[in-house]
């Protein structure tokens, strides 16, 4: 795994999202040492660090570590009250990660429908203490990344907000772009860390879409 980070650190990339799958799943923290590892490793990267995270203690190693964001998901459903403490423990660097489909909260890895608003949870945890949302949404009608959903959402918060998943090429970067002046401020994607993913209809190249919005930051 530091191999693949260091690869894309070296080919330029500002800033990763990883995600400890095993602990995500089991509720708890499993590879954190390793990513702490990678954390320190790479100290000019920046990184946000999700999965299985469910107390204080999990947080401060993770920024310990060396990451700048710990990201915070099924505690955002679970205890959303958890959340805005965290943050105030430790502002600026607490983000909030949202997985929805149709508008409904998603759970246990995107498994699990909820009745759950998400527009309502994603207000709840709408706090200057907070440093981000991480919003994904899958619709029955949309193939790909529901990009009027993350729109919708965007403007109806105050934190910034991240698109994840979805994204497919650079026709996804260039529309998410258009509405980034609503709130949107990053994208989250995979498929290009994976390069041997045949099952992947992702054909974006990172780090053209890395080019295209450093165009016009300058």
């Amino acid at each position: 795994m530091a191999d693949v980070v260091g690869r894309w650190f070296d080919s330029g990339s500002k800033r990763l999202h990883l995600v400890d799958l095993d602990g995500a799943l089991e509720g708890h923290a499993v590879n954190s040492e390793l990513l702490c590892q990678i954390a320190f490793r790479f100290p000019n990267l920046s990184m946000q660090v999700s999965g299985g995270i469910r107390t204080l203690v999990d947080i401060e190693k993770y920024l310990k570590a060396g990451f700048n964001y710990v990201v915070l998901a099924t505690k955002v459903f679970e205890d959303p009250e958890f959340v805005l403490k965290a943050s105030l423990a430790f502002p600026g660097q607490i983000m909030v990660s949202i997985d929805a489909k149709d508008g409904k909260i998603l759970l246990d890895g995107r498994t699990k429908q909820t009745e759950v608003d998400v527009i309502n949870l994603a207000v709840s945890v709408d706090q200057p203490s907070i440093a981000g949302l991480i919003y994904s949404d899958t619709s029955s009608l949309v193939q790909g990344i529901n990009i009027d959903a993350v729109a919708q959402l965007a403007s109806l918060v105050t934190i910034p907000v991240i698109a994840s998943c979805g994204i497919e090429d650079m026709d996804d970067i260039r529309a998410l772009y258009a509405e980034s002046h609503k709130g949107i401020v990053g994208i989250i994607s995979a498929s290009p860390l994976i390069p041997d993913d045949t099952q992947s209809k992702c054909s974006l190249d990172l780090l053209e879409a890395q080019a295209y919005c450093d165009e016009f930051e300058d």
